[in-house]
Formats: C-alpha cells, sequence, structure tokens
C-alpha cells in the first residue's frame, strides 16, 4: 500500500520556520506595544501572559497562511497555467517550489503527457502505413477501370460513376497521409458557387438520390477539400440509415449561411431522437467543418419526414479556424 506524501521533510522545516518567524514577530510587536503603553503611563490592561500566547498563536496562524501562499497557492497558480490546452509534442510542465504533493502532482501530469504523445506518435504511424498500404489497391483499380472504359461494349455511366468514386477515395487516401503529419493542415478557403459544386457531388450517385434546392447564386467562403468530404459523409449516412431522397438547400442572411441536408428516413417530426446510426463518424467530421469555419452543426427533424443535418457557418470569418 501506497503511503501518502503530506509534507516531505524540506516542506516541514520552511512550515517551522515560518510559523516559527511569525509567532516571534508577533510575541515582538505586542512586547514593543505594552512597552509603548508603559511610556505612555497606560498601565490598565489585559493578562500580560495572554497577550504574549495569543500574539504567539496569531503570528504562527500568520506564517503558515504565508507558507500556504509561497508554497502552495503560487506554484498551483503556475501549474495551472502551465497546463497546455491540448497536448503538444514535448510538452513538460516545470513547477520550480512548492509542497511535496504539488511536485508530486506536475511528476505524474508529465508523466501522462510523456504516455499521450507516445500515444499519439503511435496512432500517427499506423494512420501512415494504412494510407501507404491503400494507395497501391486504389491505384490498380484506377488503371483497371481505365481499361474498362477502353472496351467497345462499356457502360459510360458506369464508368464515369466508377472513376469518380476512385477519385474520391484517392482523396480521402491523401487525407489520411496528412493527418499522420505532426503539423496540422490548415484550412483554404476561397468563394464557390454552391449549386454546381453540389451537383458534381450529387451525379456521382444514382438518379433521384439526391435533390438540390439551391438558389444559383448562392456562395460560400469555404475549404472545398473539407465541404465536400463532409458532404458526402452526410448523404451516405442519410441513404444508410434514413431513405431517399436526400435533399440539399441552403439559406444565407447577412450574419450566416446553412447548408442544410434533409432526408427522407424514418425519424419522426417533433421528435429529437435520432438513428444511432446517424451518431457516427460523418456526423464529427460534419461538426468538425462547422467548427473550423466558425459555425456549429444541429440536428433537427426533417419537413421531409426524416433528419435535417444544418451546417452553419460565418463565411466570411477567419477567427473560425479553431484547432
Amino acid at each position: 500500500m501506497k503511503r501518502t506524501i503530506l509534507l516531505s521533510s524540506r516542506d516541514q522545516r520552511h512550515l517551522l520556520l515560518a510559523c516559527s518567524l511569525g509567532s516571534g514577530g508577533g510575541a515582538l510587536l505586542l512586547l514593543g506595544g505594552l512597552e509603548l503603553f508603559r511610556l505612555q503611563g497606560i498601565h490598565t490592561m489585559p493578562e500580560r501572559s495572554l497577550l504574549l500566547l495569543l500574539s504567539v498563536v496569531i503570528g504562527a496562524g500568520a506564517g503558515l497562511i504565508l507558507f500556504l501562499q509561497r508554497e502552495l497557492w503560487l506554484p498551483l497558480k503556475q501549474l495551472l497555467k502551465a497546463l497546455p490546452r491540448r497536448v503538444r509534442s514535448n510538452t513538460t510542465l516545470v513547477i520550480d517550489d512548492g509542497v511535496a504533493p504539488l511536485q508530486l502532482l506536475a511528476h505524474r501530469i508529465n508523466g501522462l503527457l510523456a504516455q499521450l504523445n507516445q500515444n499519439v506518435t503511435e496512432q500517427r504511424e499506423q494512420v501512415r502505413t494504412l494510407a501507404h498500404d491503400i494507395r497501391g489497391p486504389l491505384t490498380r483499380l484506377l488503371l483497371r477501370v481505365e481499361a474498362l472504359g477502353q472496351q467497345p461494349q462499356h457502360d459510360p455511366e458506369l464508368v464515369a460513376g466508377l472513376e469518380a468514386d476512385l477519385e474520391a477515395l484517392m482523396t480521402l487516401d491523401q487525407e489520411l497521409a496528412e493527418i499522420s503529419e505532426p503539423m496540422h493542415r490548415p484550412i483554404r478557403r476561397e468563394r464557390i458557387t454552391l449549386q454546381p459544386f453540389c451537383r458534381s457531388i450529387a451525379n456521382r450517385y444514382d438518379d433521384g438520390l439526391v435533390v438540390l434546392d439551391l438558389e444559383p447564386t448562392l456562395t460560400a467562403v469555404v475549404d472545398q477539400r473539407l465541404l465536400e468530404r463532409t458532404l458526402h459523409n452526410l448523404i451516405d449516412n442519410a441513404l444508410e440509415h434514413g431513405g431517399p431522397p436526400v435533399t440539399i438547400s441552403g439559406e444565407s442572411t447577412a450574419e450566416r449561411l446553412s447548408i442544410l441536408v434533409d432526408d427522407a428516413g424514418p425519424t419522426v417530426m417533433g421528435s429529437a431522437v435520432v438513428h444511432p446510426g446517424h451518431q457516427g463518424l460523418g456526423l464529427a467530421i460534419a461538426r468538425r467543418f462547422c467548427q473550423r469555419h466558425g459555425g456549429e452543426l444541429l440536428l433537427k427533424p426533417s419537413r421531409l419526414g426524416g433528419l435535417q443535418v444544418q451546417l452553419t457557418l460565418n463565411p466570411e470569418s477567419r477567427a473560425g479556424e479553431r484547432r
């Protein structure tokens, strides 16, 4: 059984010294006050020994407070200030002073930070290996689809759909490789017109599965790569756990832009209950997309009978690039 560390021998010495200095100071102040009263001819006062005892106790208490201020409160503030808001490589907490339990706490936090950094490094390496291993089969599939397109008897729409899906998979593979890098990739904002952008995504699905209801002039300042990935995930989620058709629409005001993805699935109107399948990686990706564009993700019952995912963005805000 581990022994609880309250105060080290160093802490005990410092505490004793602080209380002793406080008691001595209190006694000296009392004696100086009594002498001052005597010189002024004031002789009526409480018992001298009682006052001396009281001054020693108060002085010891003042010494204890100063000890706690210097050895506990100030180092604790230093520790809280040094704690990172997110894990960075080689993050270490250094506490110069403080009582033994506080030093032990900093030591254990450093151990946890080192373990977290090691786990992150291992996960990045696993993702890097996975991205490398996936690239080979994808390249071979692209070559086979090209060969299929060169055959006399081929379905042009089927080949075009296969090529679009494989290109999307290659993009995701590239993102996997980028995720494995230590540095966080910044978003690349540019103004796009939403209707043709979303039409190119809808065309990758069978006819009637994805319907657009967007104004031709509606634009957004977004990272195209992240928006494409987000919409693909939301559409796939809606088709798998909701029901077709999936409608993409938009709303724009001076303060915000909203991209709405509705499905006609079994979600009951007026209910806040969402099918468990909707609560997966797709929504996490969409939520992250909104946060990095200065907005938020909202889930509502859809007028079509299923679920509505609302991507609310601040298209002009640079402060939305949260990390």
